[in-house]
């Protein structure tokens, strides 16, 4: 949030949307994305979980969300959608190129 000088002492709060917020914040909403009562029934679970390994570091990303470089794709494993799916999910290796499982 950003305050907003007006007229000498009166300020206004103005609300900056992020700019990914209207497509993948809405997404999240339709398909019921929230915390999961346990683990074995979670993001981390799911078939559509891809994991990137990237310099050392570790993304997850949903195949059904769709994958880009931002962080704003980047879903938490403790999570869970109603599109989700028991099995295993896939790595992939982004400095090398090449899917590892």
């Amino acid at each position: 949030m950003k305050e907003k000088l007006i007229l000498g002492s009166k300020k206004e709060v103005v609300k900056e949307e992020d700019p990914w917020m209207k497509g993948n914040k809405e997404w999240k909403i339709r398909v019921g994305y929230r915390l999961a009562e346990d683990e074995e029934r979670s993001c981390k679970a799911c078939k559509y979980r891809i994991r990137i390994k990237y310099h050392g570091k570790s993304f997850n990303k949903c195949e059904k969300l769709g994958l880009s470089h931002s962080e704003a794709t980047d879903i938490r494993l403790k999570c869970i959608c109603n599109l989700y799916e028991k099995g295993e999910s896939r790595v992939y290796d982004a400095d090398y190129g090449y899917w590892i499982k």
